[in-house]
């Protein structure tokens, strides 16, 4: 099945109960975001932003998270039971009402894949930021189980 693609979008002020501006759910329900800017969203539940459950994948680059809030988990992303992909994605001043600040992994098996090395470039970044990167991953994430290292994945 090909991913639903959501490309040079701005999506702001929207309200949910899940997912503030969208909520995948499906059994292995696939959808890309890229060069896209979530701003001022909100849910009653989780994913002020944006929320997966039901083993969705969900990859998001090149993109922005702002200001967007959650009653319960995942004050710019949450999942549950999925597959999350950040490469460069910037989070701020996202609040969640529960746990994850930025981003809520629930469920045995939901892992975050942060893209933090860019195989279109060429150049290599210094293994440190790298390392420093995926410090910060495991520290949003709450435990390293749930971070595997990705290489960008060439949109």
């Amino acid at each position: 099945m090909e991913a639903s693609l959501v490309h040079d979008c701005t999506l702001s002020n929207n309200m949910a109960t899940d997912g503030g501006a969208i909520d995948v759910r499906g059994v292995s329900t696939t959808v890309a975001i890229r060069t896209s800017s979530f701003d001022h969203n909100s849910a009653s539940g989780n994913g002020g932003a944006l929320s997966g459950s039901d083993t969705a994948i969900i990859t998001v680059a090149d993109s922005t998270m702002a200001n967007n809030v959650a009653g319960e988990s995942g004050g710019a992303a949450y999942v549950s039971a999925s597959e999350l992909t950040l490469t460069n994605v910037t989070m701020t001043s996202c609040i969640a009402g529960d746990t994850g600040g930025c981003v809520g992994l629930i469920g045995e098996g939901t892992v975050i894949v942060p893209g933090v090395i860019d195989t279109t470039a060429a150049r290599v970044e210094h293994p440190e930021l790298i390392a420093e990167r995926l410090l910060r991953y495991i520290k949003a994430a709450g435990h390293p189980s749930r971070v595997v290292a990705g290489t960008d994945c060439g949109f």
